[in-house]
C-alpha cells in the first residue's frame, strides 16, 4: 500500500513535464503554421500588450494612484481583429463606463451598503438590456459589482 504513495510525486512530475512539453509544442506550431493556435497566441499577445499600455497610461498620464481598472478595461476591449476590436470596443467601453459611473454615483450619494446595492444593481441590469450595448451589456452590472 505504501508503493503508490511513493510513486505519486514521480507521476506528478511526469504529468507536469508532459503538460509543459505540449505547451511548447503548441507554441512552436503556432509560430510555424497559421491557424487557431496562432490566432489565440496573437490575441493573448495583444491582450498582454494592451494591459501594460493601459496601466502605463493610467499611471503616467492620468497620475492614477490605483490604476487597476485601466488594464481590466483593456482586457475587455481586445478582440480578434482591429475592426471587431474598434466596433465592439465602443460598446464595451460605454458599458464599463456606465457601470463604473453608476457605482460611483450611488457610492458617493448613498454609500455602499447592502440596501444601496439593490437600486444600483437593478439599474445596471436594466441598462445591460439596452440594445445598443449588444452582447457587452453584461459589463454594466459586472463593473458595478467590481467598483462597489
Amino acid at each position: 500500500m505504501d508503493e503508490p504513495a511513493r510513486d505519486e510525486p514521480e507521476n506528478f512530475v511526469g504529468r507536469a513535464r508532459a503538460v509543459v512539453s505540449s505547451w511548447w509544442t503548441s507554441a512552436g506550431q503556432a509560430l510555424r503554421v497559421a491557424g487557431p493556435q496562432r490566432d489565440a497566441a496573437l490575441l493573448m499577445g495583444k491582450a498582454a500588450l494592451a494591459t501594460v499600455i493601459a496601466w502605463q497610461f493610467a499611471v503616467l498620464v492620468l497620475h492614477s494612484p490605483s490604476p487597476f481598472y485601466a488594464p481590466m478595461a483593456a482586457l475587455l476591449v481586445v478582440d480578434k481583429t482591429m475592426v471587431r476590436s474598434l466596433g465592439a470596443s465602443a460598446q464595451r467601453v460605454v458599458a464599463v463606463v456606465v457601470g463604473m459611473s453608476a457605482a460611483w454615483l450611488v457610492g458617493t450619494t448613498l454609500g455602499v451598503h447592502w440596501w444601496s446595492m439593490l437600486p444600483v444593481i437593478y439599474l445596471a441590469l436594466l441598462i445591460a438590456r439596452w440594445k445598443r450595448l449588444g452582447d457587452h451589456g453584461i459589463q454594466v452590472p459586472t463593473m458595478v459589482l467590481l467598483s462597489c
